[in-house]
């Protein structure tokens, strides 16, 4: 792949740009205002790929300032990453960024993502953008790994396989990234074993019916552990986190967090949808699956073999 990264030395300077002693507070954010910066802040390996280009733009961004454009003729993977460390395990942060887009095409479009490496939830993602597209905010709410790391990526196209390719093709700006802890931006409620943190919008339930709903959830985890005699990642928390990083038609992606898509609202009849899925997600290594199926309005579980479960 050819890189053209103008006004750039060539000596790859790292920057882990992370303020330890300041955790509520913005954690990275670049402007793109600076080629030096940029140099230092953010680092790529679509080496994989034999066509597509990323260029330092002096003029172009926001108010005609500094930004990244990300160009394939061809559907690929390209990206800039920057790395984080020193953040809190188990805690949530969001990455936010100014994108806009022309002419971007299939798979999973532009997109922010994080590198999976040494993630429980490597499917974690902002938005899907396609076609042509003016400035506008994309984000990603993600948690680190438990050493407090993460890699965060500006991309067009996908690297691995969805139903959906996720390679793309077009051009995409990236302007203003920044990093910070999630706040009170969402609504959360915890439990012994449990953590939701879902869009404050998409909750049209009450505080007990969730809280009854975690407790249902707890039972099922402690039975879990009670039959296999250890418990899913390493006894930590599951969190169940809104995400608008998903394939339509899809409810949720299995993993630590659990991603929920954000187009779903948590109605009272949703809860045994959710029920499903966190079930699903526990039971799996079992070699066992939940099957629901819909009579009359009214959802009804069994269990089943993985083996049945991929011929229903």
């Amino acid at each position: 792949m050819r890189l053209l990264f103008t006004y750039l030395a060539c000596v790859f300077l790292g920057g882990m740009s992370v303020n330890v002693f300041a955790q509520d507070k913005v954690i990275f954010e670049d402007d793109f205002n600076h080629s030096k910066k940029f140099e230092k802040n953010w680092f790529d390996n679509s080496t994989e790929e034999k066509t597509g280009k990323i260029e330092y733009k002096k003029k172009g961004g926001i108010d005609n300032s500094g930004c990244v454009k990300i160009s394939n003729p061809e559907r690929g993977a390209i990206r800039i990453m920057h790395s984080l460390n020193n953040l809190e395990p188990g805690k949530l942060y969001r990455m936010s960024a100014m994108m806009k887009c022309v002419g971007v095409k299939e798979g999973r479009g532009a997109v922010i993502y994080l590198n999976p490496d040494g993630l429980e939830q490597g499917w974690n993602a902002s938005k899907f953008v396609y076609d042509d597209m003016e400035w506008s905010e994309i984000y990603m709410d993600f948690v680190p790994n438990q050493k407090g790391e993460a890699t965060i990526c500006c991309a067009l196209g996908f690297p691995w396989g969805t139903y959906n390719g996720g390679k793309a093709l077009g051009e995409v700006y990236y302007d203003n990234v920044r990093v910070e802890p999630i706040g009170d931006k969402l609504y959360h409620r915890e439990s012994k074993h449990f953590i939701v943190s879902l869009d404050k919008d998409k909750v049209t339930i009450t505080d007990k019916q969730m809280d009854r709903w975690l407790a249902n959830l707890d039972r099922t985890y402690e039975a879990y552990k009670e039959l296999l005699g250890g418990t899913p990642y390493g006894g930590r928390k599951i969190m169940i986190l809104n995400t608008p990083g998903i394939e339509p038609g899809y409810w949720a992606l299995a993993g630590n967090p659990i991603l929920w898509n954000n187009k779903v609202k948590v109605l009272t009849l949703m809860i045994g949808a959710l029920v499903f899925f966190m079930k699903l997600g526990i039971i799996f290594p079992l070699g066992i699956c939940l099957v629901v199926e819909w009579e009359d309005g009214i959802g009804m579980m069994r269990f089943s073999l993985i083996s049945e479960c991929h011929m229903l």
